[in-house]
């Protein structure tokens, strides 16, 4: 595995928010790090589209799932995943 690789900083369109933890860790198909905003914040309000189901946002039949992350300091809202947008399948 590459350097490059090893601390990958997670989706590029989340680039500038989000931070590698632990990447000599990381497996091929798993990211490890976490979502945190330019001033060190990482605690989010959740927002979705979709239910819940065994821990999971799944997609439901009236509507593609959607994931929004909100800083409660600020209430600069994060795009985590769009269904229609990143396809069915973009989290693995």
């Amino acid at each position: 595995m590459s350097n490059q690789q090893s601390n990958r900083l997670g989706r590029t369109y989340l680039e500038g928010v989000t931070v590698a933890e632990n990447p000599e860790n990381r497996m091929e198909q798993e990211w490890t790090g976490k979502l945190q905003t330019k001033e060190g914040r990482a605690q989010f309000r959740l927002y979705y589209n979709g239910g819940p189901m065994d821990d999971l946002f799944v997609v439901t039949d009236y509507a593609p799932q959607l994931i929004v992350a909100e800083d409660p300091a600020d209430g600069a809202r994060y795009l985590l995943f769009d269904g229609c947008k990143h396809g069915y399948n973009a989290l693995n």
